[in-house]
């Protein structure tokens, strides 16, 4: 059997570098099936997961029988209660544009410890020529690899980007000073920043 894949495991690799040496709490906001959340127990002493879908916390826990350092939570991310400057490394994949954009960053900052590492892992609509060029490439590359290596669709809710690059980016840069937002080959972009406070 191969191994599961899709657009946003495609870059766990790459995120997971990303986890700061040590990692004692993490957060996985959106976590989904909890297959990126699993990976990352693997890095910290604990890992906290939210996603506010009931069929896919269900779904995570049955997947993840047995990983102790691993807690699922069923919440609204923005509604959730947890405690500030508590984390280490945020993370959400593929998730950010089911929320409102600013509030969901906003509460994300707060969370993260003096040093944290907040990756956000985003998809956003093509409006200008260089969007729509990355995007014809990203069609061709993405039905290679398909074809070398399946895809794999957990069942979460769906809903399409209102946000444009440009926006992703401006809206970032206004709310995390220094902060990186880099667009991806396969429809996604990745926003890095590390909180010096």
């Amino acid at each position: 059997m191969k191994p599961r894949w899709n657009h946003s495991i495609n870059y766990y690799p790459q995120i997971l570098r990303e986890v700061p040496t040590p990692c004692a709490v993490a957060l996985d906001v959106g976590c989904g099936d909890g297959s990126f959340a699993r990976r990352l127990a693997e890095r910290s002493g604990r890992v906290d997961a939210v996603d506010r879908s009931e069929a896919m916390i269900r779904l995570a826990r049955e997947e993840n029988v047995g990983t102790a350092n691993l807690r699922f939570l069923h919440s609204d991310f923005l509604d959730l209660v947890l405690p500030e400057g508590s984390y280490d490394f945020v993370a959400s994949l593929s998730t950010i544009h089911h929320m409102e954009f600013r509030a969901a960053i906003e509460r994300m900052r707060t969370l993260l410890r003096p040093g944290g590492v907040l990756a956000i892992l985003g998809v956003a609509r093509d409006r200008s020529p260089r969007d729509v060029a990355t995007s014809v490439i990203a069609v061709a590359a993405n039905r290679a690899l398909r074809l070398v290596r399946g895809w794999y669709e957990p069942g979460f809710p769906i809903s399409p980007p209102t946000m444009s690059y440009r926006e992703v980016r401006a809206d970032a840069r206004a709310l995390l000073p220094a902060v990186t937002v880099r667009r991806l080959l396969l429809f996604r972009y990745l926003l890095l920043w590390r909180n010096a406070d």
